[in-house]
């Protein structure tokens, strides 16, 4: 495949932080599907939805419902 690579560089993953009630995060990728993959873990928002509402922006996009599956929402939108 070509030579063997020495000299790694590790690429530091942006972290998510709360200010107040909003938890902030960032778009890290989009996947071969469209999805937006963020530095937020499916924990990590679960333990914060605790103490506050639902409400995920995403430039002119919110959102105020999250689906388990695909198939709880109709094709072309974002929540069911």
């Amino acid at each position: 495949m070509g030579p063997a690579i020495q000299d790694l560089t590790k690429l530091m993953v942006p972290r998510f932080y709360v200010q107040g009630e909003i938890l902030c995060g960032q778009i890290i990728r989009v996947d071969n599907f469209g999805n937006l993959v963020t530095n937020i873990s499916a924990q990590e928002l679960t333990d914060f939805l605790q103490s506050a509402p639902l409400r995920i922006e995403a430039g002119d996009l919110v959102i105020r419902k999250l689906s388990r599956v695909y198939a709880d929402c109709e094709e072309g939108n974002p929540w069911p």
